[in-house]
């Protein structure tokens, strides 16, 4: 390399440190600012917070109750086997859904008692019907199980006699 293809070399090399330097001025400008504005900002989302906090408390509202319901419906929610069974909750009703979007498209036809018996003999009515009876099943013995839910379904019914 001759000397003047290495000049030019420790030219392009010194622009290009220049705008480096530059640049981390500019950056290190920044990052002052925000370390002068952080303590303000900070106070700020805090005075918001025991504000909020205050009122909520006003109208009776215990917050830590709240948070630690919060905190631990979100722990519950959240293990493995919570998620699993969301995806296929998710799953079953994404396949509801297109079942649905079918029936706005074909006209459904009223069905009598021998309608209803001929539909029986279809997989996809007999595959149907076991889900549904299976989850009913299920879901009778949870309900059964959960005094708060037994009393929920108690109250669900009294109220749809009255």
């Amino acid at each position: 390399m001759d000397d003047q293809a290495r000049d030019a070399e420790l030219v392009a090399v010194r622009e290009l440190l220049a705008r480096v330097d530059a640049r981390l001025l500019r950056i290190e400008e920044r990052i002052e600012r925000a370390e002068r504005a952080t303590p303000l900002a900070l106070a700020a989302l805090v005075d918001s917070f025991d504000t909020a906090a205050g009122s909520l408390s006003e109208r009776g509202v215990d917050l830590e109750e709240r948070v630690q319901n919060a905190l631990a419906s979100l722990e519950r929610v959240t293990r493995s086997d919570v998620t699993e069974l969301l995806s296929h909750v998710v799953s079953i009703a994404g396949r509801a859904a297109e079942a649905l979007a079918e029936l706005e498209r074909a006209p459904v036809a009223p069905l009598g008692a021998i309608g209803t018996l001929r539909a029986l003999s279809d997989s996809g009515v007999q595959r149907t019907l076991g889900f549904a009876l299976a989850f009913a099943r299920h879901f009778g013995r949870a309900l059964g199980a959960d005094r708060e839910a037994r009393q929920l379904c108690e109250t669900f019914s009294a109220a749809r006699r009255a």
